[in-house]
């Protein structure tokens, strides 16, 4: 009787042995620990996001702002103000204030003349008996390609705006969009904001990011 006794206490205590080993293991086991801390899961998941946007933000240069706002100079003021020697430095300073503050204006109304022409040509040549179907129909869906985008366009400024940018243009063509926000200063979190709001709305395309401080008041 002792024996049975003896035999049965042992297997208890194995029994409860392995119970233990068991719980211990469920317990440290990486599945539980993500599936209890599931918020330290999708920090990690974004922290990775993140990282990876900013690798895919591309910024333009110094060089390439000065380059979009000299397109936007008509060149006859330039010459009047080359011409003009008795113009003093205080004229010069508010010229250069009344040229920041209209900067956004310009580079808006420089992008619409210019869609202004390329939709002059596309119907001109559907009008015309001098080109073939297939060249009409090449025009015809270039001109409605045109005027999608300027509705992309518009709105992703609305967007943009919308997230506190007094001033922003979308600057499209066919190498990438650029987008321009009047801003002091830019961060790489503040691009890659809005590099997402652009790719939402514009699909897989090179988006390069600018911007130009505000102008003095």
């Amino acid at each position: 009787m002792k024996m049975v006794l003896k035999k049965q206490t042992v297997w208890l205590m194995t029994m409860l042995s392995l119970t233990i080993v068991l719980a211990v293991y469920y317990i440290t086991s990486p599945d539980d620990v993500a599936e209890e801390d599931p918020e330290a899961l999708e920090d990690s998941d974004e922290v990775t996001a993140m990282t990876e946007d900013e690798e895919l933000v591309e910024w333009l240069s110094d060089e390439e702002m000065e380059t979009t706002i000299d397109e936007t100079e008509p060149s006859s003021e330039k010459g009047a103000i080359e011409e003009d020697e008795g113009t003093d430095e205080e004229a010069v300073m508010e010229g250069e204030t009344e040229t920041d503050s209209n900067l956004f204006s310009e580079l808006r109304l420089e992008r619409e003349e210019s869609r202004s022409r390329l939709r002059e040509e596309y119907t001109e040549t559907l009008a015309s008996e001098d080109f073939s179907a297939s060249e009409k129909s090449e025009a015809y869906e270039k001109r409605e390609t045109l005027q999608e985008r300027q509705q992309l366009e518009s709105t992703l400024e609305s967007l943009i705006q919308s997230e506190g940018y007094e001033e922003v243009v979308v600057l499209s063509n066919e190498d990438n969009t650029r987008i321009i926000v009047q801003a002091e200063d830019l961060t790489t979190e503040d691009a890659v904001a809005l590099n997402r709001i652009a790719a939402d709305q514009l699909g897989e395309e090179e988006i390069v990011i600018g911007h130009q401080p505000t102008a003095s008041k």
